[in-house]
């Protein structure tokens, strides 16, 4: 509950401060530019990702990587969509491939769960 509070304050008071050393019209060129850049991103990559998952399927694999890869390049664009500067960076950070790949693969080793014999192992 914290942080859905401290997020936009942060985000206010860094705008704040960048309207102040940029100047105003240059903070709001920011956060529009961003805006666009991740609306564009969300129409572009969504294609893609479908583009991958339907060449995965026709190849006879299983689509999970283009669909989690999809999945962040969807928070990233969503992420650039939203103002405020610690969300265009976290955004800008997701459309990093190798980042990516680094979220994807601590995300599947904490969801990857073996039992044996009942007991669990990660």
């Amino acid at each position: 509950m914290l942080v859905l509070i401290a997020i936009p304050l942060l985000e206010i008071a860094l705008l704040i401060k960048i309207g102040q050393v940029i100047g105003f019209w240059a903070t709001v060129l920011l956060v529009v530019g961003t805006a666009g850049l991740g609306s564009w991103l969300l129409h572009s990559q969504g294609v893609g990702t479908l583009r991958r998952v339907m060449a995965a399927m026709d190849e006879g694999k299983p689509p999970v990587a283009p669909v989690i890869d999809g999945f962040l390049l969807m928070v990233a664009g969503l992420l650039l969509v939203m103002p405020g500067i610690i969300t265009d960076v976290l955004g800008l950070i997701l459309l990093i491939p190798f980042v990516r790949k680094l979220v994807v693969r601590f995300g599947l080793s904490r969801l990857m769960v073996v039992t044996v014999g009942g007991r669990s192992w990660t």
